[in-house]
């Protein structure tokens, strides 16, 4: 069978092409595969017993099967040219021949591939057979998932439930780096294993997973008014079809984290149409219905995860991971929740039902057997498919579309949703909140009051006085040298020392320009639309009002930032430590890179330095990778000479001021 794409000759039967992949349109299964004839109709169960014992490319034996989805199946396999066991996830044969379902496969190793992380499932290896077989290959992973833990445990203790979102937020922020957005995080895909020291955790099935950086023309796969998701676990806007970022990612930890905690979700009926609706419209029962004695702080954190309004979440899994340790390490801090910008629309909290897949060739489960949420596929006013890997759609303005289309399943019921939940004048409605949309790259910093400085620091950081900072956006990380790649070729300005003939050195592309002078980084930041920080305004987004000495908290935590002898030794890319975020959501505020900020160095208010200052030194703030401990804080500050010096550890990242509508 030629190839119509590349013109390779295939073995007879191919799904797929072996050297370009492209899927045959009349492809047909190959009866040495199923072990019989090709006009006959293949069944699952064939399919799984003809490939356990297979050798696929030479490479990988399956010699187990761990566990089916709707899109592929996994194996237990042996590498055999290293002799270690690996997993095999190999695409469903009548998937295979779908080239959208294909497409999603090989998306799904592209986006997990992108994603270093401990947290996170590494991939080994993707490609198709010559017998058409479509494979992905991965870490082999021992441990159960977070589903069956609560099946077997029931709700987890705090401490339990924030050690393995911790890590969760982890592998989220690596992706999120990447600009994937997971789009499917429930307890099924989150791999827990009890070891020495506490729990260890992974982050599987990326294939659902969103490439946000990718063109309009190169991500076809998930068309507006087409929704991906298990329902249970989605948020407001991936019920919507609304466009994603990381914070839907968010909503989802909230979901998970809220039932780790209650035994619950906090959304459920009988059809999956009346779950949307809950998730856009309703308000959660407070955990504490379900669970008495939890404390409020924690609390306070899951619902804020659970805000309606994706800027109302936090911004960061980085955020909510270190908000969850705060209250679960400080379970009194605060005595009530916060009260977050959402509507709560009257009437009472729906009951809990719980969803099940029908299924005529399944029996019934027992009735202390879990029953997982299902997940769905479906496009705005087309009828809903169910299939194991995917989805739902629409907003209140579009919610009739959504129950329309759900009304070939829904009948009745579908209809007395859309009379009930239909937006009218006085309808009860999603308030927006008053919070900016940062810049693409950017955070916001509300500002505030900040007591600025370290009484118990040196003669630079002393003393500590009060400043008001105004809001503004800050960017999440330092400008890499990518980004002054760009700059460089725009404005014909001289490169940095360090790059050969004008040109960055080989994989440097992520990691924080430096060898930059005080004027390139203002004149980058002019280009760019922007500004340096001020001194304060870097003070404040590092460690917010509440004085912290790192932008996590007091105490210092090895891995949190590439500095105090870290095993790095070098420049990190940026975001390589989103576990050291800071309140904010900037990253890399300590260690990595020395910043530049507007200021020029002069004692604090009140104070004095007891070397007399020459030259023209510009605050520089956050330490470097050499930096220990002492010096990577939120206080430190130093003065550097603004030009004619080695810049080799010094870089700077941009503020912008809100805009007269924001204001």
């Amino acid at each position: 069978m030629q190839c119509p794409q590349c013109g390779h000759h295939n073995q007879e039967g191919a799904l797929f092409c072996a050297r370009c992949g492209t899927a045959s349109l009349k492809a047909r299964m190959p009866s040495t595969l199923l072990g019989q004839s090709s006009h006959e109709a293949p069944t699952a169960p064939a399919v799984v017993d003809a490939l356990i014992g297979r050798t696929i490319e030479g490479k990988y034996r399956l010699e187990a099967r761990l566990g089916e989805g709707g899109m592929g199946a996994v194996y237990q396999s042996t590498r055999l040219l290293i002799g270690d066991q690996v997993a095999v996830k190999v695409l469903h044969l009548d998937q295979a021949a779908d080239p959208a379902a294909a497409e999603r496969f090989r998306r799904e190793a592209q986006a997990a591939a992108r994603v270093q992380h401990p947290n996170a499932v590494t991939i080994y290896d993707f490609g198709v057979s010559n017998e058409g077989l479509v494979y992905l290959v991965m870490e082999l992973i021992a441990g159960q998932s977070l589903r069956h833990l609560l099946h077997q445990s029931g709700p987890l203790p705090l401490a339990d439930a924030a050690s393995i979102i911790t890590q969760v937020c982890g592998a989220l922020d690596a992706a999120h780096e990447q600009h994937v957005v997971h789009r499917d995080i429930k307890p099924d895909n989150i791999i827990v294993r009890e070891a020495t020291g506490g729990w260890r955790v992974k982050v599987l099935d990326f294939g659902i997973a969103k490439l946000t950086n990718l063109t309009a023309t190169t991500d076809q796969l998930t068309l507006t008014g087409s929704v991906i998701g298990t329902p249970n676990y989605m948020s407001p806007e991936q019920c919507l079809g609304e466009e994603l970022d990381q914070r839907s990612d968010i909503y989802s930890l909230g979901v998970m984290l809220y039932e780790m905690l209650t035994g619950v979700v906090p959304f459920n009926a009988t059809t999956w149409g009346a779950v949307i609706v809950q998730h856009v419209n309703q308000q959660p029962p407070p955990l504490s219905s379900f669970k008495p004695g939890l404390p409020a702080a924690a609390e306070a954190v899951v619902l804020r995860a659970l805000a309606k309004d994706r800027a109302a979440r936090p911004q960061t899994a980085g955020m909510l991971a270190r908000e969850l340790e705060a209250a679960a390490a400080y379970p009194t801090a605060r005595s009530t929740p916060p009260q977050f910008p959402i509507a709560s629309p009257p009437g009472p909290t729906p009951p809990q039902f719980r969803i099940t897949t029908p299924s005529a060739s399944t029996p019934p489960a027992p009735e202390t057997a879990p029953i997982l949420p299902p997940t769905v596929v479906m496009k705005v006013g087309a009828q809903p498919k169910w299939d194991g890997e995917a989805q739902a759609s629409s907003r209140p303005r579009r919610l009739a579309l959504l129950l329309a289309g759900a009304a070939l399943v829904l009948a009745l019921a579908g209809a007395g949703l859309w009379w009930a939940f239909k937006p009218s004048d006085n309808s009860s409605t999603l308030v927006t909140s008053s919070t900016p949309e940062p810049p693409p790259g950017m955070v916001y910093v509300p500002g505030g009051e900040l007591m600025m400085g370290n009484n118990a620091g040196d003669e630079y950081e002393r003393p500590a006085h009060q400043v008001s900072v105004k809001p503004f956006f800050i960017d999440r990380h330092e400008v890499t040298v990518e980004d002054y790649q760009k700059f460089v070729a725009a404005t014909r300005r001289d490169a940095p020392r360090g790059w050969p003939n004008g040109v960055p050195p080989p994989g440097a592309a992520r990691r924080p320009v430096t060898g930059v002078t005080w004027d390139d980084a203002v004149a980058y930041a002019q280009w760019a639309g922007k500004r340096l920080p001020a001194e304060a305004e870097w003070e404040f987004a590092a460690r917010s009002a509440d004085g912290r000495r790192y932008p996590w908290g007091n105490d210092w935590r090895p891995g949190y930032a590439n500095a105090d002898t870290t095993s790095i030794n070098h420049l990190a890319d940026v975001g390589s430590h989103s576990a050291g975020a800071s309140p904010f959501g900037a990253l890399d505020l300590v260690g990595n890179a020395w910043e530049w900020t507007a200021n020029d160095l002069t004692a604090y208010p009140r104070g004095q330095l007891k070397i007399e200052l020459a030259g023209d030194l510009k605050v520089i703030r956050g330490g470097a990778w050499s930096s220990n401990r002492e010096v990577a804080t939120t206080t430190y500050r130093r003065g550097y000479p603004a030009r004619g010096s080695d810049y080799s550890n010094t870089g700077f990242r941009c503020a912008k001021d809100l805009s007269e509508s924001q204001r």
